[in-house]
């Protein structure tokens, strides 16, 4: 389970941010700011393009 976590698990940085802001105020803004740290090195971003379309009259 640990693995397909590792590999499936994602969370979108608005998300994160949030619930880091949430953390915030309970940990303390150092704690959080380390905590958001340590994300940040453990994390593997991607990226993927988006198309977006719009009907033209």
């Amino acid at each position: 389970r640990e693995e397909l976590m590792q590999r499936l698990a994602s969370v979108e940085k608005k998300a994160l941010d949030a619930l880091l802001k949430d953390a915030g105020k309970r940990l303390g803004s150092a704690r959080a700011a380390l905590l958001k740290a340590e994300l940040d090195s453990l994390a593997a971003k991607h990226h993927s393009p988006r198309f977006w379309a719009k009907e033209v009259a």
